[in-house]
């Protein structure tokens, strides 16, 4: 397996959009928290890092300490950012389909004709 295909069975791609979402919602300082909270998370998960390691190693990568336990309007906020993310990959595919010509004949002909059945 490609380390593209695994990333996208993640969904590491939601994850960055998510907190690029969030990004503008919060505090600066806040930010910086959460997202060397996320880092010292990931890097936990590796099987030769303690969790004490990878708190360092997240907390020298971003320059902020990570929370030691996510606060609950942490997880809040992260699983809203999840949302709005693939709500928006929903609305940005929509729109490439949107955009091709075939549909757009075929959304005109409905709009036609449900103009002329309205009036």
């Amino acid at each position: 397996m490609a380390w593209e295909d695994a990333a996208a069975r993640l969904g590491t791609g939601a994850l960055v959009a998510g907190l690029r979402a969030l990004e503008g919602t919060m505090k600066k300082g806040q930010f910086k928290r959460l997202v060397a909270t996320t880092a010292a998370e990931i890097l936990a998960v590796h099987p030769d890092l303690k969790p004490k390691k990878a708190r360092r190693w997240a907390r020298r990568a971003t320059g902020t300490r990570p929370w030691k336990k996510a606060k609950l309007g942490v997880k809040k906020a992260v699983e809203t950012a999840a949302v709005a993310a693939v709500t928006a990959g929903a609305a940005k595919a929509a729109t490439k389909v949107a955009k091709k010509p075939a549909v757009r004949r075929r959304l005109g002909a409905v709009r036609a004709r449900s103009k002329e059945a309205g009036s």
